[in-house]
């Protein structure tokens, strides 16, 4: 299972004047009030082992929200992350925002101007927590992949195999 962990987090002083710091504060209040509050991602393991899941392990990653970071692994996540939410944005704000803080359609997509501006800003070093929750199951059905791709040499091939599998 793979979930973040919002308000997002930024490195230095919160840019608490900005639309993205704004946006992850009301959207955040809209999931507690939805009863899905998205800060929840921190409790599901433990929330595993409780209903009897065996083996469980957390990794955790930091995904940033554009090109800011050092290194190449963290500006090709930051590529891939930006485009994801810049993306899905619109879809998601419209839903909690009108749906459980009471904005209309016209005020969410003038509050949207300025988060997928700030998305972009690479001053705004603001990073999103992911955590990865495996379980006993989830960790062997992984190994597996991991062990067939090395051998079968396509990843496709083995993830249409493995799902077939289940």
């Amino acid at each position: 299972m793979q979930d973040g962990i919002f308000p997002m987090k930024y490195v230095g002083e919160p840019p608490v004047n900005s639309d993205l710091y704004k946006w992850n504060e009301l959207a955040l209040e809209a999931s507690r009030r939805a009863g899905r509050a998205w800060d929840n991602t921190l409790y599901y393991a433990e929330w595993m082992r409780e209903i009897g899941f065996q083996d469980v392990v957390e990794k955790n990653f930091y995904w940033p929200t554009s090109p800011w970071a050092k290194g190449n692994y963290f500006k090709q996540v930051a590529i891939y992350f930006q485009e994801d939410m810049l993306n899905g944005l619109e879809g998601i704000s419209m839903k909690v925002l009108t749906g459980f803080m009471g904005w209309t359609a016209e005020e969410v997509q003038a509050l949207l101007v300025g988060v997928k501006r700030d998305f972009r800003d690479q001053s705004i070093h603001a990073y999103l927590r992911m955590w990865v929750i495996l379980t006993q199951l989830q960790t062997s059905w992984l190994m597996s992949c991991v062990e067939r791709w090395f051998m079968a040499g396509s990843p496709s091939q083995v993830l249409e195999g493995s799902v077939a599998a289940l």
